[in-house]
């Protein structure tokens, strides 16, 4: 059975392989074509840029079906490798002026306008699954209430991870009850909107955002797109959301506590860490952390653009222990043991190239982020063990995937993380004592 699958993953390789190179005989065809005629016919480029968006859709789409980690049946050499890298990367100008129109660096841009419905729709991680419940069942059973405002010295480091981040709120909330509120909050994408939630000290606002918004379009799906040009409605979250589920903004903007948010430059290829009360629209910096890449238009902040601080480092632990922290708690939306798989690393690397070729820094931080993440992980680990931190993880592997449908799953991995959390905190307050 086992090979069979591995069989049929294959197959779908080669179809995912097959459409990456379609595209880019798309993407040619399109420069040869503008290159001898200037008065194209607009009904022709409307069906080139039509046809590319949704290839790059089914690309992202097979994806997600893949694993990671399945053996190369045909590896190839590191010369073809390089040869097919370089050939993307140095295409002529014209091609590469055209590769900026039809897949542009942020490529939902046009995506709402050019695709129909139906082809979005396609995509389940975008759009709600209609066989199940739209709203967490137990959406009524969520806590509610405000932390005290009792600060505790230390820092709390939140990972990234999309729809994982719910085990991060159960954290949080289990937190908030036990009147643990941390000084300093740094978060990376959904870490860095679960710490509004803590920060502000709202019990289970993050939560109840996640498990009653997940199907509504205006916050994931074609609505969010045709307003925001990506995947995640962030102006449904912080404008519309906010006026009719506030948040105290008076306890977020408290001097006494640091709240900070790593967004990647794309630039540098490094993560950015911005600061509340140092930056001069925080909400548009938490944005830039968890605007997903490859499917959202980059946030553009003192005219550089940012993308999912993700991208290159998922965990801000590193920052904590250069500000100095003697007492840092870490939050990994992974289990224990789980270290990012290293297989697929090329086919990744050809759609960083097809998509980001603009930004070689980013393209060389992408290239190492795999193995500079794992090696985060183990030093996590090693630092756990000599005592000079607190972890919480899962204790079992999370079985969704990043923008998971299913509310049972979501609300199950809320609940994970809230009663984890609950039979340790006594152990966390013994850490904090010493």
């Amino acid at each position: 059975m086992k090979q069979e699958s591995e069989n049929i993953y294959r197959l779908l390789h080669r179809a995912q392989e097959s459409v990456l190179r379609a595209q880019e005989d798309l993407i040619e065809a399109g420069s040869q074509l503008s290159e001898v005629s200037c008065d194209q016919d607009n009904a022709l480029t409307e069906s080139l840029e039509h046809m590319s968006n949704s290839l790059h859709m089914a690309i992202l789409e097979l994806d997600d079906l893949i694993p990671e980690d399945l053996p190369d049946e045909d590896a190839l050499s590191s010369e073809t490798k390089t040869s097919l890298l370089s050939g993307i990367s140095s295409l002529p100008r014209a091609t590469a002026e055209k590769i900026s129109d039809l897949i542009p660096d942020h490529p939902m841009e046009k995506l709402a306008g050019l695709v129909p419905d139906t082809a979005v729709e396609r995509i389940s991680e975008l759009l709600p699954d209609r066989g199940r419940a739209l709203i967490y069942s137990g959406l009524d059973q969520i806590p509610r209430g405000r932390a005290s405002r009792e600060i505790r010295p230390g820092a709390l480091i939140l990972e990234g991870g999309a729809f994982r981040g719910l085990y991060t709120q159960g954290v949080l909330d289990a937190l908030m009850e036990a009147n643990i509120n941390f000084q300093t909050t740094a978060g990376i994408s959904a870490g860095a909107l679960s710490a509004l939630g803590y920060v502000s000290g709202e019990i289970g606002w993050s939560a109840r955002l996640n498990l009653s918004l997940r199907h509504d379009t205006n916050y994931i799906g074609l609505d969010a797109m045709r307003r925001d040009h990506g995947i995640t409605g962030f102006s449904y979250i912080f404008e519309d959301q906010l006026k009719e589920h506030p948040i105290e903004l008076d306890r977020l903007n408290d001097p006494r506590r640091r709240l900070v948010v790593g967004a990647t430059d794309m630039n540098t290829g490094l993560v950015h860490f911005f600061e509340n009360g140092r930056c001069r629209d925080f909400f548009r910096a938490a944005r830039a952390s968890a605007t997903v890449p490859y499917v959202s238009r980059p946030v553009v902040i003192d005219q550089v653009p940012y993308l999912d601080g993700g991208m290159v480092c998922n965990i801000p632990y590193q920052w904590a222990v250069d500000e100095g922290y003697d007492k840092i708690v870490v939050v990994k939306t992974r289990d224990h043991s789980y270290r990012k798989p290293t297989g697929g690393a090329f086919r990744q690397q050809r759609i960083n190239h097809l998509y980001y070729h603009n930004y070689p820094r980013l393209l060389d931080a992408l290239s190492h982020s795999t193995e500079n993440y794992n090696a985060l992980l183990d030093q996590i680990d090693r630092d756990e063990k000599a005592g000079k931190i607190f972890v919480f993880s899962p204790k079992d592997p999370v079985e969704i995937n990043r923008f998971e449908s299913d509310m049972d799953k979501l609300g199950d991995l809320y609940w994970k993380g809230y009663r984890e959390t609950k039979q340790r905190i006594e152990e966390l307050k013994e850490y904090l004592s010493k």
